[in-house]
């Protein structure tokens, strides 16, 4: 960790700035809700089953701290709705044609934009961690991500600073975590639904067997909804899949 170099308030949040930290989401564990942290670059940036994120200078990196207070069950769905809040910042922005990819990636047309990584590591507390590619150039690190991801100034301009990112970021997570603790995931369900681009066909593979067939969306429980190729639909519970892959 490198160079905390200050700590603003940004309606309910208090976001803790650093240059350079391993992970954002290491650091918010141990901050109490509605706390962020951002940082300029990341050493150990992850994603989801604990892939490396390139997270070099010039992108958001971004970790956020929300309560989660009440039965499990009504927060099952979080990271599903934490994807649809940074997607509506970006569809907003202008990229009309960005679309989520289960569980929570970002994607326009078939490359990366932005991920996001929700992790608990309290009972009553949730870390959603954003990673969004906005003026780096992670391929330039990686070559193995060529021709698989953008950013956000390959496709607007102007682009907004890291700053008003931030904040537009912030307040929709906050808008989203109010609508589902008021009134439930189900009154997120049928707009997350129009964001997958679907159906769409995929791969899943699970513990002991691939399962391939039509991507139809999330139920109000937020599992999977496959159709086979016998028109049979099957829901799948997230923590059975292990590898989602459009095909």
């Amino acid at each position: 960790m490198k160079g905390c170099f200050r700590i603003n308030t940004i309606g309910e949040w208090c976001v803790h700035r650093y240059d350079r930290v391993g992970s954002t989401n290491d650091i918010a564990r141990s901050l109490p809700p509605w706390h962020a942290v951002r940082a300029d670059s990341q050493t150990s940036g992850r994603g989801r089953q604990g892939r490396l994120w390139v997270s070099d200078y010039g992108g958001l990196w971004l970790s956020m701290v929300v309560p989660v207070e009440g039965a499990r069950h009504h927060w099952k769905a979080l990271p599903l709705a934490a994807g649809w809040a940074i997607l509506d910042v970006i569809k907003c922005l202008g990229i009309r044609e960005a679309r989520l990819r289960w569980p929570n990636d970002i994607m326009v047309n078939d490359r990366k934009l932005a991920g996001i990584l929700v992790e608990q590591f309290h009972d009553n507390l949730v870390v959603v961690g954003v990673g969004i590619n906005v003026f780096n150039r992670p391929d330039m690190i990686n070559h193995s991500l060529t021709q698989k991801i953008t950013r956000l100034s390959d496709h607007i301009n102007p682009v907004p600073c890291l700053d008003e990112l931030t904040v537009m970021i912030l307040k929709n997570l906050e808008n989203v975590h109010r609508q589902m603790k008021t009134d439930g995931f189900s009154a997120l369900l049928n707009v997350i639904n129009t964001a997958w681009s679907i159906p769409r066909r995929v791969a899943l593979e699970l513990d002991r067997e691939t399962q391939e067939g039509l991507f139809l969306g999330i139920d109000n429980q937020g599992d999977l909804l496959i159709e086979n190729d016998a028109g049979y639909q099957y829901a799948y519970s997230p923590h059975r899949v292990k590898l989602f892959r459009e095909v």
